[in-house]
């Protein structure tokens, strides 16, 4: 329980609640909006052609999806050596009681470093990947 003796399962429910309900009003009031519109277009006898057009999106969602992607691969190819590495580490049980008394900054290799150096050089290896797809169109 926190301060105000709420629980933090209902505490979070309730956001969560909160949360749907806010996308979905806004999804509604989107919806009604473009309804409104199009019946002013069919009012005023507008070509009604021209305002459905697809437009092209201007936020360039391809090259997030390859940043994003890419910095997900390299996390879990950092997971899985650091995983690895600990797991066939060859470290007696005096090693490992020295390293956990010890001071913070003397970790294992299990502190996820790797794994962040891998996601950050995995991301930056897609933003030139995607830098150089769009360039081509």
């Amino acid at each position: 329980m926190n301060q105000q003796g709420i629980e933090e399962t209902t505490l979070l429910t309730i956001l969560l609640v909160t949360l749907i309900i806010i996308i979905y009003l806004t999804w509604m009031v989107r919806y009604k909006a473009k309804a409104k519109e199009r019946l002013l277009i069919i009012e005023k006898d507008y070509d009604l052609n021209k305002f459905l057009e697809k437009k092209e999106s201007s936020f360039p969602w391809i090259k997030v999806g390859i940043v994003f992607t890419s910095g997900c691969i390299g996390f879990l190819i950092g997971s899985i050596i650091e995983v690895f590495s600990l797991t066939t580490a060859s470290v007696d049980a005096s090693e490992l009681e020295r390293f956990a008394n010890s001071s913070p900054k003397k970790k294992l290799i299990g502190d996820g470093t790797l794994t962040l150096l891998l996601m950050y050089i995995f991301a930056g290896i897609a933003m030139i990947f995607s830098k150089k797809i769009t360039k081509d169109k």
